[in-house]
């Protein structure tokens, strides 16, 4: 692709293609689609997988934690519970130090899915990574983690680039 040099305002826009964030939506939903028989054999989705998983890895903790972690708004999170309730795959209970705070957890049902699904994606994930060298999948990472934490802190201080 030839850049604009008209001198317009689209000079500085980043062609779709090149947009980390289009390609690693991109990525995320391929893996997505390999990986949906796996967790729609539950009925799940993979954003109230997701949900599933972070209350595994970290409960207990509350649905305000819970939308945190997973950087979903509360309607999504609320109705990934509401599904994962109904299912049988969480429970809710009043935190004993805090009566309005819910705390979340998995049942016994819920840590049997919780361990099946990541069993697949662990498979599928392995096999992606194994298209770099192990030079570069520690390089892959350290950069994400990078973006991470500056995105993060573009997030706790309100603006578009923690530069400004």
């Amino acid at each position: 692709m030839q850049p604009n040099t008209s001198g317009s305002r689209l000079d500085c826009i980043i062609p779709l293609e090149e947009r980390f964030t289009y390609r690693f939506a991109v990525i995320a939903n391929r893996m997505g689609s390999v990986l949906a028989p796996s967790h729609e054999r539950y009925g799940l989705s993979v954003a109230t997988w997701r949900v599933l998983a972070v209350i595994g890895r970290y409960q207990p903790l509350s649905a305000k934690e819970l939308a945190r972690r997973t950087s979903t708004d509360p309607f999504r999170v609320t109705r990934a519970l509401i599904l994962l309730d109904e299912k049988g795959l969480v429970s809710r209970q009043a935190d004993s130090q805090d009566r309005r705070r819910v705390s979340l957890r998995l049942t016994a049902f819920g840590k049997k899915v919780h361990d099946e699904i990541p069993t697949a994606l662990s498979a599928m994930e392995q096999s992606s990574l194994n298209a770099l060298s192990a030079r570069e999948r520690a390089m892959l990472f350290r950069l994400i983690d990078k973006l991470d934490r500056h995105i993060g802190a573009c997030l706790e201080v309100g603006v578009s680039s923690p530069d400004r």
